[in-house]
């Protein structure tokens, strides 16, 4: 029994192959955009988290080591050699197990501690019973694999074997071979051979027990920054390591002097590429066990250093970067079910008389469900074991996004498919299969009696319409418009922070283009039958029919118009709010630099004359990537006296070399109310002459061009100017610094001297200006910092929030297209073979093929040029209201220089590029349909039909 409803499962979608793969494609999308995001989100963070490892950092270890050290409390009760190596065995095998990463380094460390070293050599004065004369300090250390990490460079390697020596006043003394790196022996003043004495106190009495060492090799470090050292070399080795063999440490040393153990460290690094979003949580399992087993197993011993902070720093920002884009990825997730819903439901209609007949003939509405459910099993069976797959392709693709519908070359994601990940796609198969039950539900509840009548029904509203749904989300929509307006949220950006702090600022725009779209088809029938009226005597016959059959089964039509709006709709605003984000961040990163590289040059001063001297600055184009060069100085100290008043006013005083500023500064059209031209020309032209801010000097003080304006520079000496120019804004200054003016440098020169300024540069985009600035260096130039501004830029689109938020935007725009496209092509179809009957009496009634295909053509072109006018003109009004608040910020600064909007025009000329070419692929293979029709199939076909 089970086997035969199987076959008669397979046979019903075999039989309905066409309509049953659109709606398998729209399970597949589902599937695969669900489990792209978690995909993504672990992927991008691992890579993220895999960057911020090999970070360097200040410390001797890499983020990505651990680091255990025990420090001896009690010098009356050293631990013995034998405690060690039972505790190095637990430890050195504890890391790797608890971590479960391949190790790197597994370095295993002993030290005594800093001792005084003592000169063992013979007295001069021949006073055998002084004392040895103490000199520096030094420890003795025990290392593994040294020798593999440096380069003995005098000498020989030494051994683990002890004699006696003799010292002065005839004491006895274990005689230590030892290694020393170069830079402590030419510290300490000592060459190879020579011999040196440490001493340490002796547990049970307290008196000093010497032990000698003989430096019997000089050592280089192959690479003192190596990941090897636990130390810093030069902080630590190069002040006085002594090595000795690990044998020796442990046997003859602590025989001999107990005391000598003070420090145990264990230190290992591990392959930072095994470290992955899906295994971080059992790495940082591991660190807490060792953490809890280090000071339980041997006390004063602790974890002082590991990467578990940046895990969970990582955990937190992947719960909510992946939260982030499902919220973001949950409007193209509903609009593809909501395709789901209508492909199924198109393949229900065509089913209708099938299962009318079933429900007459005894079988119950539960059973007809479960055949449908089936259905859906062995859909969604498919595509749950294919989403994981699918979504970690599409994952790779969302990594790739530059800006909206722009993708890039990056490295791929570290992405590891999971049994996590199936779970997410079996969810999102489930909600997928319920949609595609929802039509049959509906279906399945009537008998060939109650599907006629429902069917003679088919002008009633929809229900979303009747229950007023569709005003009900409009009102909910403008609420969270007037909410966001109210708010006036900034929101704040690092440097290549996060790009948005809050998810509601891009769904509530596609709430509301949801919201007007819905509110639109309850007037979309009344607006057809209102052009079917005023064309009766205007149009054509196919025109006429075309909207005679729109307005009067307009429910086959609106579920289409809906999507295409819609889609149109998010389209449009995602590629606006693209092109206004990328265009505003670069504008505020520009505006703070001041154009495309800065260098802030520093000069020399002589503190005899107290005077700056600079190189001239055109010498900056010596160097061949640097193209252009002005200077940029800035005084805060400045201030005014308007004439006839005795009250100072502080202002920021900008200098600025006039020619070549106008060429290589960053500006903006809507900063000044006169061109970048004529306001340096007016510089120029009278070195007296000053460009003022508009709204301090002539808002506030009513000051007009040409009025004279004395400025002091915080000493005594004043200048004289006169207003030339006004501007509201100006690169580098922001409206919280205060009134600022610009002026002639080389006036300002002449008077008071030279100070330090800011070099602005057009420079060669493939070299960052920092390189520049070592260049600079070597040809006398004293730049104290450099600023790339494209540099910066490219960092912070590689910000895996901004790349996220704009590749599911991307995707799902594309994602929502496609389904678009083909649910209309299924439209057609469908129609067709529906109209049948229709097309078939219109053309015994006479008319041409000509004619049907004009109706045909009409019916199409109108609903897609409606949909895509609408649609457009919804996305951009939308842009208009929702993308100022969207307003980013790269500091404090928030609203500088002013948000300016974008309408991609370019990006939606694209999207319909795309459709005219699916439109003018449809339209010729329907005219060639309607071409074939002969009547009395027609009827026939349409007769079956219902």
């Amino acid at each position: 029994m089970p086997l035969a409803i199987i076959r008669f499962v397979a046979k019903r979608l075999f039989s309905n192959r066409a309509l049953v793969s659109s709606t398998a494609i729209g399970l597949l999308v589902t599937v695969t955009l669900a489990t792209s995001v978690p995909l993504y989100a672990e992927g991008i963070s691992g890579l993220l988290l895999q960057r911020e490892l090999r970070k360097p950092i200040p410390q001797a270890q890499p983020s990505s080591s651990i680091f255990i050290r025990h420090k001896e409390t009690d010098a009356t009760n050293p631990t013995p050699a034998g405690d060690y190596l039972a505790y190095d065995h637990f430890f050195r095998s504890l890391i790797p197990e608890a971590v479960g990463l391949p190790t790197t380094q597994l370095i295993s460390y002993l030290s005594t501690g800093r001792r005084p070293m003592l000169d063992l050599s013979p007295p001069a004065d021949g006073d055998l019973s002084a004392p040895p004369r103490r000199f520096g300090f030094a420890f003795l250390y025990s290392i593994n694999e040294l020798f593999d990490n440096v380069i003995i460079t005098e000498g020989r390697r030494p051994t683990a074997e002890t004699s006696e020596f003799l010292g002065p006043a005839g004491a006895r003394m274990p005689l230590f071979e030892a290694a020393v790196t170069s830079n402590a022996l030419d510290k300490l003043g000592l060459l190879v051979g020579d011999v040196v004495g440490m001493q340490f106190p002796d547990p049970a009495t307290g008196d000093p027990a010497p032990v000698a060492v003989r430096i019997v090799a000089r050592v280089l470090p192959k690479d003192s920054e190596s990941n090897y050292w636990p130390y810093p070399v030069r902080a630590a080795f190069d002040e006085g390591g002594i090595y000795i063999a690990r044998s020796a440490y442990l046997g003859p040393l602590l025989d001999y002097a107990p005391a000598a153990f003070s420090e145990a460290t264990w230190y290992a690094d591990f392959d930072i590429d095994a470290i992955r979003a899906t295994n971080y949580r059992r790495i940082t399992g591991g660190l807490v066990t060792i953490r809890i087993n280090a000071n339980a197993v041997w006390e004063g011993t602790r974890l002082e250093n590991s990467p578990e902070p940046i895990f969970f720093d990582f955990e937190q920002k992947l719960f909510f970067l992946t939260l982030l884009l499902l919220i973001l990825s949950a409007p193209i997730v509903a609009l593809t079910l909501y395709y789901i819903i209508l492909t199924s439901g198109m393949v229900v209609d065509r089913q209708r008389n099938e299962i009318a007949i079933l429900k007459s003939r005894g079988v119950g509405t539960l059973q007809i469900v479960g055949i449908y459910v089936l259905e859906g099993l062995l859909i969604g069976g498919i595509a749950t074991a294919a989403g994981p797959f699918l979504g970690s392709l599409l994952a790779q693709v969302i990594g790739k996004t530059f800006t909206f519908l722009v993708f890039t070359n990056r490295d791929p994601l570290p992405i590891d498919i999971t049994t996590q990940h199936f779970v997410w796609s079996g969810a999102a198969a489930t909600l997928a299969i319920v949609a595609t039950l929802l039509p049959a539900i509906g279906a399945a509840r009537h008998s060939i009696v109650t599907y006629k009548q429902e069917v003679s029904r088919s002008t009633d509203r929809p229900w979303f319409q009747r229950f007023f749904v569709d005003v009900i989300v409009v009102v909910a929509a403008a609420y969270g418009y007037f909410t966001l307006r109210q708010r006036d949220q900034l929101v704040t950006v690092g440097e290549g922070g996060d790009l948005f702090s809050d998810p509601l600022l891009v769904i509530i725009p596609i709430m509301f283009m949801f919201a007007i779209t819905l509110l639109f088809l309850r007037f979309f029938p009344w607006m057809v039958a209102g052009l079917a009226l005023l064309g009766n005597r205007f149009l054509g016959v196919s025109m006429h029919l075309g909207l005679r059959q729109i307005a009067r089964e307009p429910r086959q039509f609106t579920r289409l118009i809906f999507l295409l709006v819609l889609t149109l709709a998010i389209g449009s605003f995602s590629a606006s709010m693209a092109a206004t984000m990328d265009r505003n961040f670069d504008d505020r990163v520009y505006h703070s630099v001041g154009s495309q590289a800065d260098f802030l040059e520093i000069g020399d001063y002589d503190e005899e004359t107290q005077e700056w001297s600079f190189l001239p600055v055109e010498r900056h184009l010596e160097v061949p990537q640097i193209l252009r060069v002005a200077r940029l100085w800035e005084n805060e100290d400045t201030g005014f006296r308007r004439p006839g008043e005795a009250l100072r006013v502080g202002v920021k005083t900008y200098g600025v070399d006039p020619l070549d500023f106008a060429q290589t500064v960053w500006w903006r059209d809507d900063f000044s109310p006169w061109p970048l031209n004529s306001l340096m020309n007016q510089l120029a032209l009278d070195e007296q002459a000053l460009i003022a801010s508009r709204e301090k000097f002539q808002g506030e003080l009513n000051l007009s061009l040409g009025d004279p304006l004395r400025i002091d520079f915080g000493t005594p000496q004043t200048l004289e100017f006169f207003i030339a120019g006004w501007t509201d804004l100006f690169p580098t200054h922001y409206p919280e610094d205060g009134p600022f003016v610009i002026v002639n440098l080389d006036y300002v020169e002449r008077s008071l001297g030279q100070t330090p300024w800011t070099v602005l540069a057009h420079t060669d985009p493939d070299v960052h200006a920092l390189e520049l600035r070592q260049t600079l260096l070597l040809k006398r130039f004293k730049p104290l910092d450099a600023r790339d501004a494209r540099a910066e830029i490219a960092a912070a689109r590689d910000d895996a929030t901004r790349v996220g938020i704009f590749g599911i935007l991307s995707i799902g725009f594309l994602i929502a297209a496609v389904l678009t496209i083909m649910g209309f092509l299924m439209y057609s179809y469908m129609s067709f073979r529906r109209r049948m009957q229709q097309l078939g009496i219109l053309r015994a009634m006479g008319l041409s093929v000509r004619q049907l295909v004009g109706i045909y053509a009409f019916e199409n072109g109108f609903l897609i040029l409606l949909g895509v006018v609408l649609g457009t003109a919804l996305g951009v009004l939308t842009g208009n209201l929702f993308i100022p608040f969207l307003q980013l910020s790269v500091d404090q600064f928030g609203d500088t220089p002013p948000f300016v909007i974008i309408t991609a025009w370019a990006d939606v000329l694209k999207i319909y590029i795309l459709f005219g070419a699916v439109v003018a692929v449809a339209f010729p293979v329907s005219a060639w349909l309607l071409s074939k029709i002969r009547i009395n199939e027609a009827v026939k076909f349409g007769e079956e039909q219902g």
